[in-house]
């Protein structure tokens, strides 16, 4: 078995971020077989566990020391935590280009707040890391065991989706989905399900035209090398998914993904980012800065990102 070794970054000081990574380490799952790399700030780890020891498998501390020790505390939205948010991200990935031994990055979530203070750029891990490796197309696919959902818009508000979505960017998402599940899963011809938009699949226009004009022929023109069928009134295609009738679900947008991805098993629930020349995975919590530093932080999620960053590595065809 290949040794994997995971870079993770703290995400924002002032979330859950450190506690989560802090327990997630700790976690018997993790065999000599997976090495670490931490992005962060020692100082914040100590507020967290006084005295803090990574003793479960060998970890290389990345310190930046980027937060200011006298005016430090939790919950906080501030300019400077977005900052040192955005320099572990860019720590990692320049240390991705300079090792060759890196075989996954695993984000820990930063406050997109307190980052929006410092800068206009960031709209998410997922775009800012496409951004940086320059990479067009890429997806966001959400996971649990039970279910794996690519989304054609993400953070999106609902009013703006029906704008969003067109056939481009759907066929986009559709080979993303393909070319990953080949290389990633071994399987040779992923069964993609794709979801509708509108309720009952707008009832052949009755309710909507975007079926009729954006969404069928987008599948109409995908090619016959990839095996793709909708679209399904979304009930309609998480109830066929769950007697596993598909391999990976297409949704149009952010809630029509998380509510069954969370309501089935949010505890082994995790995001990979498809598309980028390195694996990248996440927890699908945010910085919760209202429980902060007070140790009541589940890290089932962060070490479910881990735990798939890992195998994706291993799994690599």
């Amino acid at each position: 078995m290949r040794k994997c070794k995971i870079i993770i970054t703290m995400g924002d000081p002032s979330g859950i971020g450190p506690e989560v990574v802090a327990k997630a380490l700790r976690h018997p799952k993790f065999n000599r077989h997976v090495e670490f790399i931490v992005v962060g700030d020692k100082f914040v780890f100590d507020k967290v566990f006084p005295g803090y020891v990574f003793y479960r498998n060998p970890v290389e501390f990345i310190d930046l020391s980027n937060v200011e020790r006298k005016k430090f505390s939790f919950g906080k939205i501030k300019p400077e935590y977005g900052k040192a948010s955005l320099e572990y991200i860019d720590t990692a990935l320049d240390l991705i280009k300079v090792r060759n031994n890196i075989g996954a990055l695993v984000t820990a979530p930063v406050n997109k707040e307190s980052v929006s203070l410092v800068s206009k750029e960031f709209y998410g891990h997922t775009e800012y890391l496409a951004m940086r490796t320059r990479v067009r197309n890429f997806a966001m696919l959400l996971v649990n065991n039970k279910f794996k959902i690519a989304l054609v818009t993400r953070h999106a508000s609902l009013e703006s989706v029906a704008r969003k979505i067109n056939k481009e960017n759907i066929r986009a998402v559709i080979r993303t989905c393909d070319k990953f599940f080949r290389k990633f899963y071994s399987i040779n011809k992923p069964n993609i399900g794709v979801c509708a938009l509108n309720p009952h699949a707008s009832d052949h226009g009755l309710f909507g035209t975007e079926e009729q004009k954006i969404i069928i022929p987008a599948l109409k023109n995908i090619g016959k090398r990839i095996r793709c069928r909708g679209p399904y009134p979304a009930d309609t295609l998480f109830s066929l998914a769950q007697k596993s009738k598909f391999d990976v679900i297409v949704a149009m947008y952010h809630d029509q993904a998380l509510i069954p991805l969370k309501l089935t098993d949010p505890k082994g629930a995790a995001n990979i980012t498809m598309g980028l020349p390195f694996t990248r995975t996440s927890p699908l919590h945010g910085t919760a800065m209202d429980i902060a530093g007070r140790n009541k932080a589940d890290a089932s999620s962060m070490i479910s990102a881990i735990g798939h960053a890992a195998n994706l590595f291993i799994n690599e065809a």
